[in-house]
C-alpha cells in the first residue's frame, strides 16, 4: 500500500472501466491490448481477448459481463479506419464472448 492506495496488479495496458466483483477481485479491460483482465492480490489473469479496443464494462441482471468496444483506436485516439465498434457479452465462467450490437438501426457504431 502507497499512500493509502492499494495496488492490485501492474503492467496493464491502459486499463479502464473496473468492475469490482463479490469476491474482491476486479475485472478490467486492457483498452490498448484487446482484452478483458482480472486482477487481484497482485496477480491477473486474462478472461478472454475479444481485440479491438475494449473501452468498458458492467455485469448485467443476468450475471453476465458487457463490454463497450470501440473496435480499435488509432493516432490521435481516433478510431482505426474499418474498426467495428461493439457491444459484447462475456460469460466470465467460461470466457467465452459474443458481439451483440454493431449497430443502433441503420448507423454503425462508432467507437462507442
Amino acid at each position: 500500500m502507497q499512500n493509502g492506495t492499494e495496488i492490485i496488479a501492474e503492467g496493464l495496458v491502459f486499463p479502464e472501466g473496473p468492475v469490482v466483483m463479490a469476491d474482491g477481485s476486479v475485472i478490467v479491460v486492457e483498452t490498448n491490448a484487446g482484452r478483458v483482465t482480472r486482477c487481484w492480490n497482485g496477480r491477473k489473469e486474462t478472461i478472454c481477448e475479444p481485440g479491438g479496443g475494449p473501452n468498458g464494462g458492467a455485469i448485467g441482471p443476468d450475471g453476465a459481463y458487457y463490454l463497450c468496444n470501440n473496435g480499435g483506436m488509432g493516432p490521435g485516439h481516433t478510431a482505426v479506419p474499418g474498426a467495428i465498434g461493439r457491444i459484447e457479452r462475456l460469460d466470465l465462467a467460461t470466457g467465452r464472448y459474443q458481439r451483440l450490437f454493431e449497430f443502433c438501426g441503420e448507423r454503425r457504431l462508432s467507437a462507442p
